[in-house]
C-alpha cells in the first residue's frame, strides 16, 4: 500500500463563520501508530486556524486518545447536540 492511499480526512466549514465538521478520517490499520493520523489532523487544524472558527466537531469510535492530544474534548453540553441518522448502516 502506498502512503498516499493509507490516510484520508476532510473538514467542512459548515456555515462559513463559526463551525467546521471533521469527517471521513481514515488511516489504514497497517500503518497506524506511526504518527500519520496526528500529522494528518494537525495539518487540517493548521488550515482551519486562520478561519477563526469557534468549534471543530467530530465523532469517533476509537480515536479519542489521538484527538485529545490535539486539544479535542468531550462536548460540554451533549444534551444540546442532536443528530439525525438518515442512512443507518452506511
Amino acid at each position: 500500500m502506498s502512503f498516499a492511499s493509507a490516510r484520508f480526512a476532510r473538514s467542512s466549514p459548515t456555515d462559513g463563520v463559526t463551525c467546521a465538521w471533521l469527517c471521513d478520517v481514515f488511516v489504514d490499520p497497517a500503518v497506524r501508530g506511526h504518527g500519520i493520523g496526528k500529522a494528518l489532523i494537525s495539518g487540517i487544524l493548521e488550515e482551519c486556524d486562520p478561519l477563526g472558527l469557534r468549534r471543530i466537531a467530530l465523532s469517533t469510535d476509537d480515536a479519542h486518545g489521538l484527538y485529545s492530544t490535539l486539544g479535542f474534548t468531550a462536548w460540554d453540553a451533549p444534551e444540546t447536540w442532536m443528530e439525525r441518522i438518515v442512512n443507518p448502516g452506511v
